[in-house]
C-alpha cells in the first residue's frame, strides 16, 4: 500500500486530518474549561451577595447556596479586605490554583490537557475577576471531578453548551 502513490496520499490525508482534529479539539477542551470554571465564579459571586444582602442566613440556606454554585467555599475580596463568604467542609486538601484574571491560551490549554488526563479526586481552587466590578477578586473551592467527567461522557455537551452540564453530571 506505501508503494503506490494513492496508498501515500491516503496516508498522508490521513495525518493532516487527524493533525487537523488535534488543532480544533485541543483549543475547544481549553476555551470550555476556561468557561466551565468562570461559571462557577459567577454562581458563587451571586451566592456571596445575598449574603451580603443579609449578614446572617442559616446554615441550610449556606449549603444549599454553596450546592448550587457548585463549590465548597467563596473568598470576595473587596475594598482591599478578604472576607470569607461561604464555607463548608473541604472533602481533601487544595491540590493546584488556578488564576483566570488574565490566563494565555497555553495555560489554559496545559491545564486543559492536565485535567483530562488526571484520574485524581482533586480540589482545586480558582480565582479571578467578579462580573460588574463587584470587588477586586472572587476565590473559590471546588471539585474537579465534574468537569473532568463532562469532558470524557461521550453524551457530554458540546463545549459552549454549559446549560446541559448538571443533566450530565447528575445522569452518572
Amino acid at each position: 500500500m506505501l508503494n503506490t502513490l494513492s496508498g501515500r496520499f491516503l496516508i498522508l490525508t490521513t495525518v493532516f486530518v487527524m493533525l487537523a482534529e488535534v488543532l480544533i479539539f485541543v483549543p475547544s477542551v481549553a476555551r470550555f474549561r476556561e468557561d466551565y470554571l468562570l461559571l462557577r465564579l459567577e454562581r458563587a459571586q451571586i451566592a456571596a451577595l445575598s449574603l451580603l444582602a443579609d449578614d446572617m442566613i442559616s446554615p441550610d440556606l449556606e449549603q444549599e447556596l454553596l450546592k448550587t454554585a457548585g463549590v465548597f467555599n467563596v473568598v470576595l475580596r473587596r475594598d482591599a479586605v478578604r472576607q470569607l463568604m461561604l464555607s463548608s467542609e473541604l472533602p481533601g486538601q487544595v491540590s493546584e490554583t488556578f488564576d483566570l484574571r488574565d490566563p494565555g491560551a497555553l495555560v489554559l490549554i496545559r491545564d486543559a490537557l492536565r485535567t483530562l488526563f488526571s484520574s485524581d479526586e482533586t480540589v482545586i481552587r480558582v480565582v479571578g475577576k467578579p462580573v460588574q466590578q463587584a470587588g477586586e477578586l472572587i476565590e473559590v473551592t471546588m471539585e474537579e471531578a465534574p468537569l473532568r467527567l463532562i469532558n470524557i461522557t461521550p453524551d457530554a455537551p458540546i463545549p459552549g453548551q454549559l446549560q446541559k452540564e448538571e443533566e450530565v453530571v447528575e445522569a452518572k
